[in-house]
Parts: C-alpha cells; sequence; structure tokens
C-alpha cells in the first residue's frame, strides 16, 4: 500500500509539473508571438543578412524561453525582449571579432553614464542627402557603425522604442542612450555625405 501511494506521489508531481510547464509555455507564447516581426527586422538591421537574422530572433526567443521565469510579470515585455536581443548580439558579433569579453544575459555591461550626453542635440542627416543615397548605402552606414551604437539607432530610429524603452532594453541610462544615438547618427551622416559627395550628389 505504501508504494502505490509513493508511485501515487510521485505521478502526481509530474503530472503537476508537466501542467505547469505546459503553462507556462502558453504565457510565453501568447506575449512573444506579436514581438516576433519586430524582433526578426531588428535582427536584420542588426546583422545585414537575412540568414543571420533568422538565426539571431531564433536564439533570442530560445533564450527568452529559457529565462522566461526571470522576468517580472506586469513590467514592459518587450524591452525585456529586445534587451535579449542585443545582448546575443553582441556576444555574437564579439566572438566573431575575437574579442575577450561577453555581455551577461542577466545584466549588460555598462559604460559610465555621460551627464552631457543629456544636452547634446541628435544629428540626424540633411534630407537633400538622405534623398540623394541609395538603401543599400544607408545599410552599409548602419552596418558600419560599432555595434554598441547600433544596437541604439536600430532600437530607438527603426524599432521606435522610446528612450527610456531602449534605455531598459540595453540596460544603461538614459543620457547613455542619448549620447550613443548622436553619435552613431553623426557617424552615419558623415558616411552617408562622404558617399554622396563621391558621387557629386552632395557639394
Amino acid at each position: 500500500m505504501r508504494r502505490m501511494a509513493a508511485l501515487g506521489f510521485f505521478t502526481s508531481q509530474r503530472e503537476a509539473r508537466a501542467l505547469a510547464a505546459a503553462e507556462r509555455r502558453r504565457e510565453f507564447e501568447s506575449i512573444a508571438r506579436p514581438c516576433e516581426r519586430d524582433i526578426y527586422l531588428a535582427s536584420l538591421r542588426m546583422t545585414g543578412c537575412a540568414e543571420d537574422a533568422e538565426d539571431l530572433a531564433q536564439e533570442t526567443f530560445v533564450r527568452a524561453y529559457t529565462h522566461f521565469h526571470q522576468f517580472e510579470r506586469g513590467t514592459n515585455f518587450r524591452a525585456w525582449l529586445f534587451r535579449i536581443l542585443t545582448t546575443t548580439f553582441i556576444n555574437q558579433y564579439r566572438k566573431r571579432t575575437r574579442e575577450p569579453s561577453a555581455v551577461s544575459y542577466e545584466e549588460l555591461v555598462v559604460e559610465p553614464s555621460n551627464d552631457r550626453g543629456l544636452g547634446q542635440p541628435t544629428v540626424n542627416p540633411p534630407e537633400a542627402m538622405m534623398n540623394a543615397v541609395t538603401d543599400e548605402q544607408i545599410e552599409a552606414a548602419l552596418l558600419a557603425l560599432p555595434e554598441e551604437f547600433r544596437a541604439v539607432v536600430v532600437l530607438t530610429d527603426l524599432s521606435e522604442l522610446s528612450y527610456q524603452e531602449t534605455a531598459d532594453a540595453l540596460g544603461i541610462p538614459i543620457g547613455t542612450v542619448r549620447s550613443r544615438l548622436s553619435r552613431g547618427r553623426h557617424q552615419m551622416a558623415q558616411q552617408l555625405a562622404d558617399y554622396a559627395r563621391q558621387r557629386g550628389w552632395l557639394t
């Protein structure tokens, strides 16, 4: 009788764990599915390659599901997902370039806050220049940015996250977001201007 009772207990425990896992999966899928397109498009902008973007997006969702127990209910899931996307991208980029440092999936490495970034005006490429260059050149200018700047430009300008959402996604202060965004836009503007001048489209 005791053995039968013990077997029943363990069976109930297994069933409870299975039910909990199924519920967890349903909950994750219900809030992650609406973000699939945004994550893929951001991955594509970050990597510049459809195949790499698919791998990056898939890895992002796998890691998000693995760490879903750490997500605080009621907070911004989309920003949390973008944070995982960005850390995954930076780690993969550094692995490819054989840089020894890596970014933690629990907390991004944060550069010192630069309060002066709050007062810096953002630099957008002039409209005439943007009309002159091709989409391919804009994409090339984006991919030429350092990965930290590229991530901020992608999240803020292309994925249309607010400064606060970008800061939450990257785990950095808003001042750092503004500083990186300003510098990233400025570098893109310079590169696009050089290209336009070479083609005689801009004087």
